[in-house]
């Protein structure tokens, strides 16, 4: 169904598109717009318009349609096509400014560009404003992720501090989502990974036997070969 919904959409999408340039410079492409930094100007507002009352039919409401938009730019995301999904995650912005989920798709696109500085910022706000536990505990495990990738790169590039700071906050992250739901098998996944890479093996360990408990087959062999080349594994 919501692909019919989505064709019906896509005239009203194309005049969007058609518009997403500022004295020659592109906007589809960059978060909201580039709003407020950015001025829209009367054609755009009159094509964000069009689009928005094209795209809400169907939909019982606008955040409904908006959620709509979002999964298609996850289902961007996934394939790799960043560009396709920023367009979208700004589509769902536009239908829902209010809607946590096109910040989240925001920090997404980023987190897969290692822009974690910019990333950061939209899953925070995402976070402010997500109003479903257990989409909560899917956005503090990626934002625990941002931080944790973050804090490699910038560890990498010799900047200890920020790497130690960021690594703090991917630690609360994950443990805010362990507390939220305990059982969720991903979350000890991807703290295990983070534990890894902040050099602290045994604990990594123990995420990686609490996820292989809940869910077999959850870790990837790689990383427990890697993890073993550190640290044997206990006991």
């Amino acid at each position: 169904m919501f692909r019919s919904r989505f064709l019906a959409a896509f005239v009203a999408g194309i005049l969007v598109a058609a518009c997403q340039t500022t004295e020659g410079v592109r906007t589809d492409n960059i978060p909201m717009y580039g709003q407020p930094d950015v001025v829209r100007s009367a054609a755009q507002r009159q094509a964000d318009r069009d689009f928005i009352e094209e795209a809400v039919k169907g939909f019982a409401s606008r955040r409904e349609a908006s959620s709509a938009w979002w999964r298609q730019g996850v289902r961007f995301v996934r394939k790799g096509n960043l560009d396709y999904a920023m367009r979208r995650h700004n589509q769902a912005w536009l239908l829902d400014p209010g809607n946590y989920q096109p910040y989240w798709g925001f920090g997404m696109v980023f987190l897969n560009q290692d822009k974690t500085a910019e990333a950061i910022p939209y899953l925070k706000r995402a976070l402010s404003l997500v109003d479903e536990d257990k989409q909560k505990v899917h956005l503090l495990g990626d934002l625990g992720l941002t931080y944790a990738t973050d804090a490699s790169i910038n560890r990498s590039a010799g900047n200890l501090a920020r790497g130690s700071e960021s690594f703090r906050s991917a630690n609360n992250s994950f443990l805010e989502a362990v507390k939220l739901e305990p059982g969720y098998a991903r979350t000890y996944r991807a703290w295990a990974w983070s534990l890894f890479e902040e050099g602290r093996y045994a604990e990594a360990w123990n995420k990686v036997k609490i996820g292989q408990k809940l869910k077999e087959g959850l870790i990837g062999v790689g990383f427990l070969y890697k993890l073993s080349r550190k640290m044997p594994e206990p006991n």
